[in-house]
């Protein structure tokens, strides 16, 4: 009998140790956004060894791939120059998932607005979450021509192992200069917390459950000495 309890007690700790083992921490870990926070969380930068491409004229097409984070992207930034004057046309901007070609987001940016040699933003009106997934940029432009157009910073070594650059289809050795922002995030321990407490509540109870047993059969076995002295008496 006393195996058979003892064997009752495991089962039940494993039946509550269970959820745990079984959902895994992206159920007990939950994410819970931290609200409007975000922070930048990839740059690819040269420094030094950065430059402006080409102008980016219309027929011009621009690609650089990249693996989205672990939270949901905020924004994107690209690295701008407008060779210190005063263009006009849109960069026509598009982000890709690149293993189905579905376009997740697009911007048109007029270029009479971006200053010479700073980043502008580009941001996520749609932020769902792409962790994991391999995205493309991809940037043309409307009404841009040689003299009246903008371009965008580049490094000139490959500073990003996880992406590709190409203009016009033709791979590039370096990458585009480009910063992902994505909002901040932290786990969430309230399953685990509840789950705790059930655990710490089931095992007091077994062992309460196991004190009184023992307690009860101390009693009964005193109470059958007495009884067995007393018929000997």
């Amino acid at each position: 009998m006393e195996k058979k309890k003892i064997l009752f007690i495991l089962i039940g700790i494993l039946v509550l140790l269970y959820p745990v083992l079984g959902f895994g921490r992206d159920y007990f870990l939950k994410k819970i956004p931290y609200g409007n926070v975000f922070g930048m969380t990839l740059n690819v930068s040269a420094q030094e060894n950065e430059k402006p491409m080409e102008e980016i004229i219309d027929g011009s097409v621009i690609r650089q791939s990249f693996i989205a984070g672990n939270n949901r992207i905020h924004s994107i930034k690209l690295y701008g120059a407008t060779y210190a004057r005063i263009n006009q046309g849109i960069l026509k901007i598009r982000l890709i998932d690149a293993e189905n070609g579905n376009q997740l987001e697009k911007w048109d940016v007029d270029v009479s607005a971006l200053e010479d040699n700073q980043y502008f933003s580009l941001d996520m009106k749609n932020k769902q979450d792409l962790s994991g997934r391999k995205c493309v940029l991809e940037i043309t432009s409307k009404g841009a021509f040689p003299g009246n157009a903008v371009t965008l910073y580049a490094c000139q070594k490959n500073v990003y192992s996880d992406g590709e650059f190409s203009i016009d289809g033709k791979r590039q050795r370096g990458d585009l200069c480009f910063q992902i922002y994505e909002f901040l995030e932290k786990r969430s321990f309230v399953h685990v917390k509840i789950w705790l407490r059930i655990y710490v509540s089931a095992i007091a109870g077994c062992i309460l459950y196991a004190v009184c047993q023992t307690g009860g059969k101390r009693i009964r076995k005193s109470g059958d000495e007495e009884t067995t002295n007393h018929i000997n008496i």
